[in-house]
């Protein structure tokens, strides 16, 4: 008959010791028949299967207690299957390795690759970055020749030239290149993995050191704010339209918004003033209230004036 025998306050003297000095080889926790297990050895399973710190409190010392039940338990049907012969068994071998093949990779993939990746994904983006490039692209020439040009007005950048005034003449991307290259806030996930992987790796103010390859071209990237992220915010606005019944009129709309400003000046309400003066229909009748919306929903501009607004 298996003899098991656990003694709490010899754990617990031992927790105690292994926390305050380093001989903790030799001192045994549990053993059953004429097995042993050392406090090295449970301490090295709980912090696997538990967390990567054991401290001694009264709440540790309640979970080592219920763990070392469960991990005796465990090494005791171990070691009863080994006296069994069952590693002998063919029939239970082929479902060892069926499960191998079929539970090992998806378990393999989902703790040692999805949920770091997860988690670092997560941290990141509690942050944004203020990205800006110069674009050479591979559809118009050969990549050959936009990599040398890439890297020349790399190199250019690297010996003190400004990085703003070389993208606003020499960028291939006409979207950014009116401000000198910015394509604004950034936070990850949101963008081409290339990307991602600057902002992780390059700080406010830096430029990253090497070419940036997407399928778009090359790219040299700079990283110019950088600031914790508002996930969401919700905003109320007043939109006077140059669009008056068919007809463009700037004028007439900068009257309108100028008496729309002096009324809140004078103490009107906000709510009443967007439902008399707005002329976007959607948001007018619900007192201006665009509700919440997330960085880059709204067009550039707008929402860098709201977002400033907001922090």
């Amino acid at each position: 008959m298996v003899k098991r025998v656990i003694v709490v306050l010899v754990f617990i003297l031992s927790l105690f010791l292994y926390s305050c000095s380093s001989q903790q080889t030799g001192v045994v926790v549990a053993e059953f028949g004429q097995e042993q297990i050392t406090l090295e050895e449970l301490k090295e399973a709980y912090a696997k299967n538990q967390s990567p710190e054991v401290t001694v409190d009264a709440d540790s010392i309640a979970n080592l207690k219920e763990f070392t039940d469960l991990y005796v338990n465990y090494r005791m049907k171990l070691r009863d299957a080994y006296v069994r012969g069952y590693y002998n068994d063919p029939d239970l071998n082929d479902e060892i390795n069926d499960y191998i093949e079929t539970v090992g990779p998806s378990y393999v993939e989902e703790k040692f690759i999805m949920e770091p990746g997860i988690k670092d994904l997560y941290d990141r983006r509690k942050v944004e970055k203020r990205i800006s490039h110069i674009l050479f692209r591979k559809d118009t020439v050969d990549e050959a020749t936009a990599r040398k040009k890439a890297e020349g007005i790399l190199e250019r950048i690297k010996n003190g030239e400004s990085f703003e005034e070389l993208a606003y003449r020499y960028t291939e991307d006409e979207f950014s290149k009116p401000d000198s290259g910015d394509i604004y806030w950034l936070t990850a996930g949101q963008i081409i993995p290339e990307f991602d992987e600057v902002m992780k790796n390059t700080s406010k103010g830096e430029v990253y050191p090497e070419l940036v390859e997407t399928k778009y071209g090359f790219h040299i990237m700079k990283v110019t704010d950088e600031q914790p992220r508002k996930f969401e915010i919700r905003a109320q606005h007043i939109l006077s339209s140059f669009n008056r019944g068919g007809r463009v009129d700037t004028a007439e709309a900068w009257e309108t918004i100028q008496l729309v400003q002096k009324k809140l000046e004078e103490g009107e309400h906000f709510d009443v003033l967007a439902k008399k003066y707005s002329t976007d229909e959607g948001s007018a009748k619900k007192g201006g209230d665009l509700g919440f919306f997330q960085r880059r929903m709204m067009v550039k501009p707008f929402d860098e004036a709201v977002f400033n607004l907001g922090r």
